[in-house]
């Protein structure tokens, strides 16, 4: 197993500031965005946050994490934008979100299960 906060510090600490050229307010979102997953996640599986293994972050449990955002913090389509947004200009591949047109609430997403970098 891949324990998540050692990774997750180091994406913050150095891979965003030195290789992405994050500022500190954008870092601090990701780590506020990463803060409320690690709070899900450790709710759901019964353990610690900082106890998370990166296997244990299922695209079901991404889905749900997403959908609870959208309930409790009334998320909005524009959100879901902002951070598809910044998932392509970082490059990644690792989500994309689409809208259905049929349904505003409802969003088609789908996710590469490649490992992180």
């Amino acid at each position: 197993m891949t324990d998540l906060a050692s990774h997750l510090g180091v994406f913050l600490r150095e891979h965003l500031p030195r290789d992405r050229n994050a500022n500190h307010h954008s870092v601090q979102s990701y780590a506020d965005s990463f803060q409320l997953l690690a709070c899900f996640a450790a709710e759901r599986l019964g353990v610690r946050p900082c106890r998370i293994e990166i296997e244990q972050l299922t695209a079901p449990l991404i889905l749900d994490f997403l959908d609870n955002l959208e309930r409790e913090r009334n998320n909005t389509d524009c959100t879901h934008s902002q951070c598809d947004s910044t998932c392509r200009s970082h490059g990644s591949k690792r989500c994309s979100t689409t809208h259905d047109s049929d349904s505003r609430s409802h969003w088609g997403r789908s996710y590469d299960t490649s490992p992180i970098d």
